[in-house]
């Protein structure tokens, strides 16, 4: 009929599967990264510095 839109959905290989778990894994640890380092750019930016003294023994 004109005007209907009809989709097929066709199954995912386990290779496909695996890759896409690996790259949602990898963007996992890269946004757990950026949270980290805008924690650290934000303290580096504090005035005055604070640095605990763990940090300091580092």
């Amino acid at each position: 009929e004109p005007g209907t839109t009809t989709t097929t959905t066709l199954p995912v290989s386990p290779d496909v599967v695996a890759y896409l778990e690996q790259v949602t894994e990898a963007e996992g640890a890269i946004i757990g990264l950026q949270a980290e380092m805008g924690s650290v750019n934000s303290a580096w930016d504090a005035d005055p510095r604070e640095i605990s003294y763990g940090d300091a023994e580092a």
